[in-house]
């Protein structure tokens, strides 16, 4: 298998798309927050803090830096402030597992009792078009992150992303 070794910083509005079965990839954005993509996945970084997932698996590790990090899906969106949790945009829903912190989500319906759901470590819930969020459950996130063990940061890009990026939001 073919390794793509992307060392660019990412660009507003970039697109970020794995095509393919064993297709997989790794993005890290300021704040620091890391991104890990699986096969046949399309997502849109608009800056550090907003991100869209058109289609595919998302694991996100956001790290806490006092603003909101939305991710907007085709059934709803995403707040959370700092944690790890997975996104999966499928044709008909969005799925939303949360490994730690808390993350809301929020549907599209407008004048719903229940607009949003806020998940907490262990628990998962799904958003379609046109229907309020469901109510979280527990699953098991370990067997559900599995995908995730094979997708790790090109050492070289680590140290790029490290130096100059982690050190500018220090400052």
């Amino acid at each position: 298998s073919a390794h793509a070794k992307v060392k660019n910083l990412v660009r507003r509005g970039e697109v970020f798309e794995t095509l393919g079965e064993a297709s997989s990839l790794m993005v890290s954005l300021a704040g620091p927050t890391h991104l890990k993509l699986d096969a046949d996945t399309r997502v849109v970084v608009h800056d550090s803090r907003r991100i869209s997932v058109e289609q595919g698996q998302v694991w996100l590790d956001v790290g806490e830096d006092g603003r909101l990090f939305k991710v907007d899906t085709p059934s709803g969106d995403i707040l959370v402030f700092g944690t790890s949790f997975e996104v999966e945009v499928t044709l008909d829903k969005t799925t939303v597992t949360v490994e730690e912190g808390k993350v809301q989500v929020e549907s599209d319906v407008r004048d719903s009792e229940v607009p949003f759901q806020t998940l907490i470590r262990g628990e998962q819930s799904d958003m379609a078009l046109g229907l309020e969020p469901s109510r979280p459950r527990a699953v098991d996130v370990k067997s559900i992150k599995a995908w995730t063990a094979k997708i790790v940061p090109v050492k070289e890009a680590d140290e790029v992303f490290a130096r100059r990026i982690a050190t500018q939001h220090k400052a």
